[in-house]
């Protein structure tokens, strides 16, 4: 940098300090950009921070509460499977003489009230209320399962925010650098120096780069709709700038997160509880051979009769059953019915099993190239194109090389930095669906 500036101090007081002036601010340029760090913050009205859209995102996505409302309303259901059917209470009139609907003119005639309760087998309602509470158990999985599904989308938008936002950044330093070039390329072509086809492709390049910044603030765009809808906002609420990410973290063996998910991944437990469903309904299906009961008593009041005779009054009970002769029909084909329902339910157990263990596999094979792509990226290929920039910013200063090296070269470290930062936006997004899959944090 100190060459460069008695250069430029020396060319000052050239006679051809003109050219020489223009040339080495655009270098002080470049090589500051290079030397500076890569991320630079946006000027934003506000940042954005990940927990707190999490935060924000779980206590107001609307899909998430009406999953919660269901789970608590599944609840209140167990306590109704394993109660009693209502009792029916019963007003009659027996035996009432239709020729004078007279109280006392027949012995039989009388007022009764009756109150009959229907009982299942015993161990019935038990199952219903076990069968009840695992279905609550199921939704309060897919309410778990939703939460964790949520999150890893407030994630995923929240690091492709930051990849987008990135490639704007790096973008609009490179477009202002080629207008710089631009500047220095028009120079030489009017002093006779250079040629007119350098300054067409600078400025070629220059419009390439205005329409992707246009594209980009386009996806930006509709990323923030995302994020807006994630957390119940208005559309047109404002959507600041993103943290970077910070440092690659540790990622632990498969066995072990394969381990994680199944003990802590709602979609895995949900199918277990399922299967304990099923076996109950089963169970519940052979008790169908069973009878129920209806108990019964009544009591009925009589009239003394014209003739003084009668007038006594008396109780009755009853005791009712169920007879299960059409097993053949109904029984059988209900237990027929849940034995294949549980066969079903087992089967989709192994398929999300194999589904999960598949996508963990998958995701840690893509977060791994991309760990390796960061690492690569930031101690070779970065590093590289820097010093690729930096040795045709010299020799084009001493006329070895033309003015489109020294563009092209710069263009193709602008294009490194776009990728490393996609590829760490990738990363993250990475941790985020394995984060999902296990069922919680890394």
């Amino acid at each position: 940098m100190i060459k460069i500036i008695t250069q430029f101090k020396k060319a000052h007081r050239s006679k051809k300090g003109n050219i020489m002036l223009k040339r080495t601010l655009v270098i002080i340029s470049i090589l500051f950009f290079i030397t500076t760090e890569m991320i630079i913050g946006k000027n934003q009205d506000f940042i954005l921070k990940l927990d707190d859209l999490i935060v924000e995102a779980l206590e107001n996505n609307p899909d998430l509460k009406a999953q919660h409302n269901r789970w608590k309303s599944m609840e209140k259901r167990i306590s109704q499977a394993g109660s009693l059917p209502d009792p029916v209470l019963g007003l009659n009139v027996m035996n009432l003489p239709e020729n004078s609907f007279n109280f006392n003119q027949e012995a039989m005639t009388g007022k009764q009230i009756s109150l009959k309760q229907k009982i299942p087998f015993p161990g019935k309602l038990g199952l219903k209320q076990k069968i009840a509470a695992e279905e609550a158990r199921v939704v309060e999985l897919e309410y778990l399962e939703k939460k964790i599904q949520l999150i890893k989308n407030v994630k995923k938008v929240y690091y492709g925010l930051f990849n987008i936002e990135k490639a704007i950044e790096i973008n609009k330093k490179n477009s202002e650098l080629l207008n710089q070039f631009e500047g220095i390329a028009d120079t030489r072509y009017r002093t006779g120096k250079g040629l007119l086809q350098d300054v067409l492709r600078i400025q070629l390049e220059n419009s390439r780069i205005s329409e992707r910044i246009i594209l980009l603030k386009q996806k930006r765009g509709s990323l923030a709709l995302q994020l807006n809808a994630l957390l119940n906002r208005k559309s047109i609420s404002p959507v600041g700038s993103v943290e970077t990410p910070v440092e690659l973290i540790q990622i632990p063996e498969f066995t072990e997160l394969k381990s994680s998910a199944e003990r802590n991944r709602p979609l895995i437990l949900l199918w277990q509880t399922r299967i304990k469903q099923s076996d109950k309904k089963v169970k519940f299906a052979r008790k169908s051979y069973l009878p129920d009961f209806t108990l019964g008593v009544a009591y009925t009041q009589r009239e003394v009769l014209t003739n003084g005779m009668g007038g006594v009054d008396y109780f009755s009970g009853s005791i009712n059953m169920t007879l299960p002769i059409y097993f053949w029909k109904k029984q059988k084909k209900l237990i027929e019915e849940n034995y294949y329902s549980e066969s079903s339910v087992q089967q989709k157990f192994e398929s999300v099993q194999q589904q999960v263990e598949s996508e963990l596999k998958i995701k840690l094979t893509e977060l791994e190239a991309n760990g390796k792509l960061l690492k690569l990226y930031k101690t070779g290929i970065l590093q590289q194109a820097s010093q690729t920039l930096e040795s045709a910013l010299s020799a084009y200063q001493v006329n070895r090389v033309d003015f489109l090296t020294v563009l092209n070269s710069q263009v193709t470290l602008f294009n490194y930095e776009m990728e490393y930062f996609r590829v760490l936006s990738n990363y993250f997004i990475n941790i985020a669906e394995i984060e999902e899959i296990i069922g919680g944090e890394i």
